[in-house]
């Protein structure tokens, strides 16, 4: 209900910047936003065959991250793990991701750079907006 989840919109807004590890998902938009393009990488991360393919290949993924990044190939694509536990870095303590900026690294060549704006009834994730923080991981 858009109604009820737009009394959220600056309680979702400040917490995803507060810990950018946390997931920022309106399915509907994605799904026609992300054709060309992922939102990016997190703790679990799963692309089909043919955007692993656009990376240079499982082998090429597993060499560019290493350890303790485990990529795991299934029929129709693969899972990347990004370490042992999720890691859900705190701004406001200056702690960091880097493990998961490293995975944005690799997945750079296939992360969608374009997206209207998500939940923006109090206007805090217009399209600029969240297009910065589909980059969150950039170094």
């Amino acid at each position: 209900d858009r109604f009820v989840a737009s009394r959220y919109e600056i309680a979702e807004y400040g917490l995803a910047q507060r810990f950018p590890a946390l997931e920022v998902d309106h399915p509907l938009k994605h799904g026609l936003w992300i054709k060309n393009g992922i939102k990016g990488g997190n703790w679990l991360t799963i692309l089909s065959s043919e955007w692993i393919e656009r990376l240079g290949g499982i082998e090429n993924v597993r060499s560019e991250l290493g350890a303790p990044f485990v990529v795991a190939g299934y029929d129709g694509g693969v899972v990347i793990v990004a370490g042992e536990l999720p890691v859900v870095s705190d701004r406001n303590r200056n702690e960091d991701t880097p493990i998961y900026r490293k995975l944005s690294k690799v997945l750079k060549p296939i992360r969608t750079t374009m997206h209207p704006g998500i939940h923006t009834s109090q206007g805090k994730f217009d399209k600029s907006e969240f297009e910065i923080w589909l980059a969150r991981f950039d170094e």
